[in-house]
């Protein structure tokens, strides 16, 4: 997101009068939090209700690997998993820590199968009637915030990981099936015409997807 792919959104936010810095902050990786079986393969996620926020990305994603994702708000999932609702849920280890997700599920598996993360923006207007002085102090102290924060995430999510162990029980995966299902199923294809631009410049990230 520091590179072209991350310049092209800044334009995207530009053409809707947001000016957004430069560096994004981090949300961390998303892992599958489970309240009734362990998830290591696409299989275990066959019909599998997951709870997903309400995202088109989200529950195309699940829906191609063949989970039946449900979009429950995120202060209501914990009671989702305790009355079924939803079998599971996925997100970051820290989500998934302070808001006591642990709780009420027996297994968390390290899909890694999204990342997230977060861009401050300002109104153009409001911003561009600021001195050009203090416009370059905002610009740097939340841009060097957003180095800081990112450091921060990874240790924190990496440390949880010995925490989150005395609750549930961790699971390693195997990426590749996953990466195979969602080929198969179309779901790159499928967001490769809705990103348009973006996707060459995800791909000189990623690697070829689609």
């Amino acid at each position: 997101m520091d590179g072209a792919l991350g310049k092209h959104v800044i334009g995207a936010f530009e053409k809707a009068n947001l000016i957004a810095f430069d560096h994004m902050w981090d949300n961390g990786f998303r892992q599958t939090l489970s309240a009734t079986k362990a998830i290591r393969t696409p299989e275990d996620l066959q019909g599998y209700k997951i709870r997903v926020p309400p995202s088109a990305l989200w529950t195309s994603l699940f829906k191609s690997i063949g989970a039946a994702p449900v979009s429950v708000p995120w202060g209501e999932t914990y009671t989702a998993l305790q009355t079924r609702v939803a079998d599971g849920l996925e997100n970051p280890l820290a989500g998934i820590y302070f808001a006591k997700m642990h709780e009420v599920a027996k297994y968390l598996s390290g899909t890694n199968h999204m990342w997230d993360g977060f861009w401050f923006v300002a109104n153009r207007r409001s911003f561009e009637a600021m001195p050009a002085a203090t416009r370059d102090i905002v610009r740097k102290v939340i841009n060097d915030a957003a180095l800081l924060q990112r450091a921060d995430v990874a240790k924190l999510n990496n440390d949880l990981r010995a925490t989150l162990e005395k609750h549930v029980q961790f699971v390693e995966v195997n990426p590749t099936a996953f990466r195979e299902r969602l080929k198969v199923s179309g779901f790159y294809p499928e967001w490769q015409k809705k990103m348009g631009d973006a996707w060459p410049l995800l791909e000189q990230a990623t690697g070829k997807l689609a």
